[in-house]
């Protein structure tokens, strides 16, 4: 119906603005001036927020085809066609585009000629033969500016746009412009660097830069006045991404004045000029020359047992020209082995760990993951520092996540691995370790917190990894979370999936690490305060939003448990074991719920069918609005029409549910009693005992039945109904149950006594 009303309200609309927009059609298109009519002052603003415009097309499109529009629709179609042609002719003009304009305008005369149209047709055709013109000039400058007749073009071309001025010619002569200021600069630049004015010449060369950016020759000369400085690094810089050889050779030359023989061979070994093969020979002889000092330096350092200094020598000497067996050698064989040594026997324990903990770091070994290990363990018995002992948490739960493939056990001749009992040792170191962290217990409670917390996601961790099989490996080797935030820089970039094991690596490992071991409020306590970014951090919060939900419902705050649990809804439905745990939780909180306060447990229960939409719930739920359906009927707020909807949407929700089908059942009957005493007492009798006799429930035709029996007793004795219409409502009553006994008797009694 509102839509009907509607239709007709825009049909009224506008076949009034119709007509005006046919009076501007007819005297006025352009809609230059005003218009009245009917008292009403119009103008083309106006005209142009009408609802036949453009925006009405959406309201419009339903009701286009009705009789009454149809001349609207060509009318306004017709219109809009002229303005389209006349806005696009205006457009060109603006841009002196003439020739194009006139053929708009030309066009747009053949559907409306007002005389305005007229003026703009002439003016277009007296700017044409001016426009052609300006073409056929604009053609010839730029076959010179293509033949590098550059100031010629850009002096002609200033004097045809004094004459006709238009967007094209002047960006062809902004560029003309740049390119000239451009090839002074650089001319400039040439000048002044043959001269060795440096500074000069880097000025100009970089004003030419700036205005011819495609030319590579510039950022050439700019390389090469660093190198004539003895800039060498700048030069590198400058000179990177040109492929030409001009660049190659000065490249391989700066580099070579660095000393830096490799780089510099590799940049001329593709360059044929002999005079370049000389240099290369060259360089050949002085680097071989430098390697045998070098190599003198390195002995040297060696005899005078200044092993640091020689490992320094040693990687420089790598690092400059490339692998040598010799250097290599008598690095990792004889100097590193010996610095080692000496290290150990220091007992410099700090100093230990962190040449360790570097030695870790590169290698990524198990050798080295040893090594450090012992070493941070020496360095917090000498600290006692907490710091320290985080550090050791990190390094100790590696190894004992490695502990099968160390390399210790092949050192102990009296033993082999199938005599080790690894299960045994692995309790043993981590005992000790937990002994460590426990000795702050009685006197840092946060400190012993804090450890707690990371040793706890460190043995979830080597858990999964030794029962599962789960976790980060690098170079074979299983790295436990704590290490791994705290040197994610130096491993290789790690897929880690959305499980749960990958979430202990993130910020909220700590926190999903509680509560997997059942210290939910603890776990609540370190969820982080950041956003999570990465696709393994968004999982992790996931998850731990559902923890948390958890939490609460152990509290029987199940009112904080809705948003982390409904935000987090198909995590949960997802996971059979999330789902029957969060259900379980429910069932506990259920039964916490006040008995009397049936508002409270509805909304609870709609939180957990909504929510989860188990049986339990759905039943729950379903037990609770029969309650309250009850309720309304016997106060009298809700109808029997709604309350049987009601019902019947809870028969969609559980199913056989025996609460819902009872008071379904009563529901019904009482409404379908109420329609035959309603018959009856609007004289419609006979129809009423049809209705109640086509009725499928015999309790209702029970009930019918008496009534009619009690109306015929009390007719019979006080004689106010003729003997034919008691003896009807008798048959009736027998008729509407007749296997009920009472009814029986009444009937045969009352038939004796009329």
């Amino acid at each position: 119906m509102l839509r009907k009303l509607l239709g007709f309200l825009i049909i009224f609309l506008v076949k009034l603005e119709n007509k005006i927009i046919l009076l501007f059609d007819r005297f006025d298109p352009l809609g230059l001036s005003e218009l009245t009519y009917r008292g009403r002052t119009y103008d083309w603003q106006y005209l142009n927020n009408l609802i036949i415009s453009n925006k009405a097309y959406k309201y419009l499109k339903y009701f286009w085809e009705t009789p009454d529009l149809r001349p609207v629709k060509r009318n306004s179609e017709k219109h809009r066609q002229f303005l389209s042609k006349y806005n696009e002719g205006q457009s060109l003009v603006e841009k002196a585009y003439y020739i194009q304009a006139l053929q708009k305008f030309q066009e747009a005369s053949q559907i409306y000629a007002p005389e305005k149209l007229a003026e703009l047709i002439y003016l277009c055709q007296q700017k044409s033969q001016e426009e052609q013109l300006y073409n056929q000039q604009l053609f010839t400058i730029k076959q010179k500016i293509k033949t590098g007749k550059l100031l010629e073009a850009q002096k002609e071309l200033r004097g045809i746009l004094t004459k006709f001025r238009r967007q094209d010619g002047e960006d062809i002569l902004k560029n003309l412009d740049r390119i000239i200021k451009g090839k002074i600069a650089f001319q400039a630049g040439l000048k002044a660097e043959k001269n060795k004015q440096w500074l000069e010449a880097e000025q100009k060369y970089k004003l030419a830069k700036e205005n011819l950016t495609e030319l590579t020759e510039v950022t050439l000369r700019l390389g090469i006045i660093a190198v004539k400085q003895a800039k060498y690094p700048l030069a590198i810089t400058r000179l990177a991404g040109l492929t030409a050889k001009e660049a190659s050779y000065w490249r391989g030359y700066a580099y070579s004045q660095q000393k830096k023989w490799q780089q510099a061979k590799q940049e001329w070994k593709n360059i044929p000029d002999l005079a370049v093969k000389k240099q290369l020979e060259t360089i050949q002889y002085l680097q071989a020359k430098e390697q045998l000092v070098t190599i003198n330096k390195i002995k040297e350092a060696v005899s005078n047992n200044q092993l640091e200094e020689a490992r320094e020598i040693s990687l420089a000497y790598l690092a400059q020209f490339g692998t040598d067996s010799r250097v290599e050698y008598n690095l990792y064989q004889h100097i590193l082995p010996s610095l080692n040594n000496q290290s150990w026997s220091s007992k410099n324990w700090r100093k230990i760990s962190e040449a360790t903990e570097q030695e870790w770091l590169q290698n990524k070994d198990i050798t080295s993951l040893h090594n450090w290990n012992v070493a941070n363990y020496y360095y917090y018995q000498e600290t006692k520092q907490p710091q320290q002992l985080t550090k050791l948490i990190s390094s100790w739960s590696t190894a004992i996540a490695n502990l099968q493939s160390n390399p210790l056990w092949d050192n102990l001749p009296w033993l082999t691995r199938n005599m080790i009992n690894t299960e045994e040792l692995t309790t043993n170191l981590q005992t000790l370790l937990e002994t460590l962290i426990d000795s702050y217990k009685d006197t840092k409670i946060d400190t012993y917190y804090q450890l707690r917390d990371k040793y706890r996601r460190e043995l979830l961790a080597i858990k999964l990894m030794q029962k599962s099989n789960q976790g980060v490996k690098i170079n074979n080797l299983w790295i436990t979370p704590q290490s791994y935030q705290e040197y994610q820089t130096y491993f290789p970039q790690t897929k880690i999936p959305n499980q749960i094991w990958g979430t202990l690596y993130t910020d909220w490992g700590l926190a999903i690490a509680a509560c997997l071991e059942g210290d939910r409020s603890r776990g609540f306590q370190l969820q982080p305060s950041q956003k999570p970014t990465t696709e393994i951090e968004k999982y992790a919060a996931q998850y731990l939003d559902y923890q948390i939900g958890c939490y609460y419902l152990q509290q029987k705050q199940w009112q904080k448990a809705i948003k982390p649990l409904e935000e987090n809804k198909n995590l949960i439905t997802n996971s059979a074991d999330y789902l029957a745990e969060v259900n379980q939780l429910c069932q506990l909180q259920r039964q916490e719920l006040d008995e009397k306060d049936l508002d409270t447990k509805l909304e609870f229960a709609q939180f957990w069918r909504t929510l989860l939409s188990t049986p339990e719930a759905n039943s729950y739920f379903a037990q609770l609005r029969v309650s309250q359906i009850a309720n309304s009927l016997n106060e009298e707020t809700m109808t029997e029409t709604e309350a049987i909807k009601q019902l019947k949407l809870l028969q969609t929700i559980d199913r056989d549910n025996p609460l819902v089908d009872n008071l379904l059942q009563i529901v019904l009957e009482r409404q379908e009693l109420l329609e035959i005493f309603n018959l009856m007492e609007n004289g419609r009798f006979t129809a009423g005992i049809d209705k109640a006799k086509s009725s499928t429930n015999q309790g209702l035709r029970n009930q019918v039945a008496h009534f009619c029996l009690e109306i015929s007793i009390d007719a019979a004795n006080n004689n106010t109904l003729p003997r034919e219409e008691v003896i009807q409502l008798v048959k009736w009553a027998y008729e509407l149950d007749p296997t009920d006994t009472e009814c029986r008797e009444l009937y045969y009694q009352i038939l004796r006594h009329v």
